[in-house]
């Protein structure tokens, strides 16, 4: 079986994926009890997409995210709110950070959060083609 090579706009589209998954991980990491293999805070590959472990707050609800390659879209929830980025519009990773810090407070959490894992104010660059051929 051959597996066809990614398009030469797959490292700048790898970088972009890094940045999000970063900056979606970080509040689960912060919210987690200290593991130093930090696996269970990890997104984890399901069909066609990155998704973090729920990560409980404190109102009862779950923070959860999904990065997803068939919509190319991020959809970050808490209890029954959902914020929803589109990839192909470059959303940066503090734009990303700071709706994941609104709907953390706003659903009963304050996490001490290293923001150093969204610092990045500038647009991200995604090519949906790069992402559905990995």
């Amino acid at each position: 079986m051959l597996i066809e090579p990614l398009p030469a706009s797959w490292p700048t589209t790898r970088h972009t994926l890094q940045a999000y998954a970063q900056a979606l991980t970080a509040f689960p990491r912060a919210g987690a009890q200290h593991d130093p293999r930090w696996g269970h805070v990890a997104m984890e590959l399901v069909f066609e997409s990155l998704r973090s472990a729920p990560t409980p707050l404190g109102d009862g609800t779950a923070l959860a995210s999904e990065i997803d390659f068939h919509t190319h879209r991020i959809a970050i929830t808490a209890g029954d709110d959902t914020t929803i980025f589109d990839m192909t519009e470059g959303p940066s990773p503090l734009a990303i950070g700071t709706a994941i810090s609104h709907l953390v407070t706003t659903h009963g959490s304050s996490l001490d959060v290293d923001t150093d894992r969204f610092a990045g104010a500038d647009p991200m660059e995604y090519d949906p083609a790069a992402a559905i051929a990995f």
